[in-house]
């Protein structure tokens, strides 16, 4: 990356005794820097007169930042090719839930990248329930038997499936009504 030294020279806002030593610490200060998205920080600090000690704590700021964009674009990238291994695009049919949901994964891959690179909220992802045609009328259905019950679905799965009797080791039913704590 390319940079005026003497231009940076002149934006130091300390006193300058020694124009060599202060030209041969800002050189290194960028020059050490094996990343350019950091250099360029580090170059953007300079100019505006921090020192070289104040432009080493920005790049230790934007490493940090930076390290995790690139661990949520690699942790991104692995289950994309999760989600296409398990939807091999040869054997999804066209029209089918598979293909639509690939299609909208693809397209919140995508977008995430996109919110990556500009600092932007990440969207939310597609998920596989809301495409698989076999559990809609299930949620359907409990729907409408919570409504009839007069209870909130989270009421009526919480005393239909979650408190039922449980057998115990010894095969003696033991029953017990468990309240939430609220």
């Amino acid at each position: 990356m390319k940079f005026d030294i003497n231009a940076l020279i002149q934006k130091q806002k300390r006193p300058i005794k020694d124009k060599k030593q202060l030209s041969a610490e800002l050189k290194k200060t960028i020059e050490q820097e094996e990343d350019p998205r950091i250099q360029k920080h580090k170059i953007n600090a300079l100019k505006k007169g921090y020192t070289p000690e104040e432009a080493e704590k920005i790049a230790s700021i934007c490493r940090s930042y930076y390290k995790s964009i690139d661990k949520m674009q690699a942790e991104l990238s692995e289950k994309s090719m999760k989600i296409h291994e398990i939807f091999n695009e040869q054997s999804v049919k066209k029209g089918s839930w598979q293909q639509k949901y690939l299609t909208d994964f693809d397209k919140y891959v995508s977008k995430c990248r996109y919110c990556l690179n500009s600092g932007l909220d990440l969207p939310d992802e597609p998920l596989f329930t809301d495409y698989v045609p076999d559990l809609i009328p299930v949620e359907e259905e409990l729907n409408q038997e919570s409504a009839a019950a007069g209870m909130t679905l989270e009421e009526y799965i919480t005393q239909k499936y979650i408190f039922k009797c449980q057998k115990t080791v010894n095969k003696h039913t033991k029953c017990s009504q468990k309240r939430p704590i609220i």
